[in-house]
């Protein structure tokens, strides 16, 4: 359960309560110009201007040091936009959208390699720039193609989900052929 005390700041995006709810994960946001001029952060280039998300994950994570986001950071899937004095990975509006696509293709069996090259296909797409037709035609099949497998993949957890859903019923209905009836009182 995550601490009053740890809760997003006004300015959360929903992104980040739904990120800090799900996973345990304390997060805040505020525009980066606030947090220069507060010293927290060293001004960098193009990144003044972006509002960005410090993000400080909880737990061992699959390479049991830390958090499954050093773990994504580790892979390549997420590079943090900048980092604070103290350490703390910095993401922008467009890295928490790459996180949320990646803990969303997670529950549906993609691998890393695979939200890669969705990941690499979706950056390609939206860059937009330099794409002949028969490249923006692949991308976007490509693209499909992790769409079908995700509501197939969708599919087989609804039918896993009512399996579940028949079964807890089944065990209701169970207890209460077995609970005695209640004395009468006159």
């Amino acid at each position: 359960m995550v601490k009053e005390a740890n809760r997003p700041t006004a300015g959360s995006t929903p992104a980040m309560i739904e990120n800090e709810i799900a996973s345990g994960i304390r997060a805040r946001a505020t525009t980066r110009p606030a947090r220069i001029a507060q010293g927290q952060l060293r001004p960098r280039g193009d990144l003044a201007d972006l509002h960005v998300l410090a993000v400080h994950a909880r737990g061992p994570g699959p390479s049991g040091r830390g958090g499954t986001i050093r773990h994504y950071e580790e892979t390549g899937l997420v590079i943090p936009s900048a980092r604070s004095r103290g350490g703390f990975r910095l993401y922008t509006e467009t890295d928490v959208a790459r996180l949320m696509v990646i803990r969303r293709m997670k529950p549906l069996g993609f691998t890393l390699e695979q939200m890669r090259d969705l990941l690499d296909a979706t950056d390609r797409l939206d860059a937009a720039t330099g794409l002949d037709a028969d490249e923006r035609d692949a991308l976007l099949e490509r693209v499909r193609t992790y769409r079908q497998a995700a509501d197939e993949q969708v599919a087989k957890l609804r039918i896993q989900l009512a399996r579940a859903e028949d079964f807890a019923a089944t065990l209701s209905a169970r207890l209460e052929q077995s609970t005695p009836a209640a004395p009468v009182r006159s």
